[in-house]
């Protein structure tokens, strides 16, 4: 039970912490969704990336559980690997997210990467 809340606190106040952070790169970099007045109907342009701030949160607390996986008595982790797997799939649906936000890939191109 201690190790769950310790990764949540930790994969929580990275996220926290990152989420204004990464706000402040996408406005800088022109990263953003602006209004167009048909689809996108917001007031002001809106950062987009806001995944990746989850992103780095969710490594953060898997990153602190597979470092200490052999402090904490979990009986599904057996070993780090489903860990290092979680950890891949996660950056790779990271970074669909990002290039969908970016350049707007089709639907069933999304999801054949996101599968």
């Amino acid at each position: 039970m201690i190790a769950i809340l310790l990764t949540s606190g930790a994969a929580f106040l990275v996220a926290f912490a990152a989420t204004p952070l990464i706000r402040r790169l996408a406005f800088s970099r022109d990263f953003v969704d602006r209004p167009d007045g048909r689809r996108k109907m917001q007031k002001a342009p809106v950062a987009l990336g806001g995944g990746s701030a989850v992103m780095l949160g969710l490594m953060a607390g898997v990153g602190l559980l597979a470092a200490g996986f052999s402090w904490f008595d979990i009986p599904w982790i057996r070993s780090r690997a489903p860990l290092a797997g979680m950890g891949v799939a996660a950056v790779l649906l990271c970074i669909v997210g990002l290039v969908d936000d970016r350049y707007q890939i089709r639907g069933r191109t999304k999801l054949f990467w996101q599968i």
